[in-house]
């Protein structure tokens, strides 16, 4: 199988489930960033340094998946 960032992993095709799950989400992240604006300015860098810490999990996560 391949790993999602392989350069031999095809693209997602435009309205198939993983387009829309891919779509989704990115309205998703977009409404709590508007809705929630105040509260990310005044705690922006706890967000930055959570995100920078959960990343290399998430991506040790995804690789987990697909071997």
């Amino acid at each position: 199988m391949n790993l999602f960032w392989s350069k031999d992993v095809p693209y997602i095709h435009l309205f198939d489930l993983h387009h829309a799950f891919y779509i989704s989400s990115m309205l998703l992240i977009l409404f709590v960033l508007i809705h929630y604006r105040k509260k990310v300015r005044a705690h922006s860098e706890k967000i930055r340094k959570s995100i920078l810490a959960v990343s290399p999990a998430i991506f040790y996560f995804i690789n987990l998946l697909y071997r």
